[in-house]
């Protein structure tokens, strides 16, 4: 009887967790007009909203642990689909007006711009445990 209890409470708290993780809410699209009112605005119009192909923003910084995780799958996923895709990345530091005016939190943030629209949206790296996963989230963006 002990054993039974036991084991339908594993089972309850498997299942809760597993409703957690399926049930997180997904990851906001950034309002990129904001962007453009930026001191930086007419960089990032011209190499993020006015691309012709699509854009990957990678918002990251030198001290982040899963941001060095990360870089390696963006840079092979540009390397595999040179002239497919464009890769914009923006240090934190560097820039955080335009950091904050886009609304970006947590980082790592990756957002796919495709004719001027952001069409997808990533925070943090736990959606990204193999390349495969990183390009299952891209490649659907590509033209």
């Amino acid at each position: 009887m002990e054993r039974t209890i036991l084991g339908l409470a594993a089972a309850f708290a498997v299942s809760v967790v597993l409703f957690a993780i399926l049930s997180r809410p997904a990851d906001p699209l950034p309002d990129l007009d904001a962007a453009t009112t930026h001191p930086d605005g007419e960089w990032f119009q011209k190499e993020v909203m006015d691309s012709e192909i699509p854009v990957i923003v990678d918002f990251g910084a030198t001290w982040c642990g899963p941001c060095r995780i990360l870089a390696p799958m963006v840079d092979r996923f540009e390397e595999e689909y040179e002239g497919q895709i464009k890769v914009v990345r923006i240090d934190t530091d560097e820039k955080p007006d335009l950091t904050a005016a886009l609304g970006v939190g947590p980082i790592p943030a990756v957002f796919v711009v495709k004719n001027g629209e952001p069409v997808a949206s990533k925070v943090g790296i736990q959606d990204f445990r193999r390349y495969e996963d990183f390009e299952a989230f891209v490649k659907p963006h590509l033209n």
